[in-house]
């Protein structure tokens, strides 16, 4: 194992560049609508029927419920970034270990985090 390979180290309070809606969010289905609100009350996203696309009510309701679980996904996702990157640093010395593949899933984190703060 090459010893100069280190994780960057993920501070576990990174926060995005400017608040989003506060969580936590929810779904609200009122039929050809799916809403996800803020517990603020706030329409965070909103996925119209459209005729022409013809998305069927399933995925509309699937959009929706990805898009309210985001802030969670969000801070689990600095929390499990900042912990494996501990984890890679703690382990980099151990022989067998292979700190190249760790860093690869620790960056495709850090590019969904890049992505969530609009890097």
């Amino acid at each position: 194992m090459d010893s100069s390979i280190a994780a960057p180290l993920v501070p576990p309070d990174m926060e995005l560049p400017s608040a989003p809606t506060p969580a936590p969010w929810h779904v609200s289905d009122n039929g050809d609508t799916s809403i996800v609100e803020a517990s603020n009350g706030r329409v965070v996203a909103r996925d119209l029927y459209d005729e022409e696309n013809e998305p069927s009510l399933g995925e509309m309701k699937a959009n929706a419920n990805l898009i309210a679980a985001a802030p969670d996904q969000n801070k689990a996702l600095k929390e499990m970034a900042h912990d494996f990157s501990k984890m890679i640093n703690a382990l980099s010395y151990k022989k067998g270990f292979d700190a190249k593949e760790a860093l690869k899933v620790l960056d495709r984190g850090m590019q969904a985090l890049a992505k969530a703060r609009g890097e």
